[in-house]
């Protein structure tokens, strides 16, 4: 892992965790670039993405290296978590170091709810087929991904995909399978918003393990979005809520 600070390191922080062939610095680009306010983002690029040249091992290691980043850096007050799909599961892993102060989480696309054995099988070779596909240059190939979230974001993922090694591959897929739900305290889950698009994998099973598992938290389904495509198509209402969610007292939320 390797960790970027975009900020005054005064100022209050915010975790970025960017999903699977999405740099940190993309991510920030998205995000926190475009977020009003004076705030010190932590945004790290995870195993095999941007200026980490590593494998990615886990969900699990990558965490630890952020927890050490943050003890180091005594940020261990974190006024938002965010995590989009592969951050999101590093997200949940960071939850479990109960030393840290998160004022507020924000997930997009968690696989919270474990995956059928189906899915747990070929999901691997699904991603693989797509760094082949990727690798062709042919836009012609991707067009699901064009459409979903346009030219920019689809040529920063395929230059992503193709470094990516097939090890990472293989641990990415079963991060994004597995499920996770770790002991999340009620006062916490108040401050815990999740969000799906309808029509992705995990809008399937994941919201209702979230409402088994932490029954405080909110939860949004996109209608007729998929994965992760909000932020994409409808990115200034998509910071919008984030900033609602750090300033609930100014909008009523």
């Amino acid at each position: 892992m390797v960790l970027h600070v975009y900020g005054d390191d005064k100022n209050p922080a915010i975790v970025l965790l960017h999903p699977m062939a999405v740099t940190g610095e993309k991510i920030y680009d998205l995000i926190g670039s475009r977020m009003k306010g004076d705030y010190c983002f932590l945004v790290p690029d995870m195993g095999n993405h941007g200026d980490d040249y590593g494998n990615y091992q886990s969900a699990e290691s990558e965490a630890a290296s952020l927890y050490f980043f943050l003890k180091d850096r005594n940020r261990t007050r974190i006024a938002l978590l965010y995590g989009a799909s592969m951050g999101a599961v590093t997200a949940l892993e960071l939850l479990k170091y109960d030393d840290l102060k998160i004022d507020n989480i924000y997930l997009d696309g968690a696989p919270i709810a474990r995956q059928s054995w189906i899915m747990r099988r070929i999901f691997a070779p699904v991603l693989l087929r797509q760094k082949i596909v990727f690798a062709k240059g042919n836009y012609t190939d991707v067009k699901e991904f064009l459409d979903r979230w346009g030219r920019d974001i689809t040529e920063h993922m395929s230059s992503c995909f193709e470094r990516f090694s097939s090890k990472t591959i293989r641990c990415i897929s079963k991060d994004c399978v597995r499920g996770i739900s770790p002991v999340i305290p009620e006062d916490l889950q108040r401050h815990m918003y999740l969000e799906w698009g309808s029509r992705e994998l995990y809008a399937k099973s994941s919201p209702k393990k979230v409402k088994k598992c932490w029954p405080f938290a909110h939860i949004c389904v996109r209608k007729g979005y998929n994965h992760c495509e909000y932020m994409m198509k409808e990115n200034e209402n998509y910071i919008s809520f984030i900033e609602r969610i750090l300033h609930p007292q100014e909008s009523g939320l």
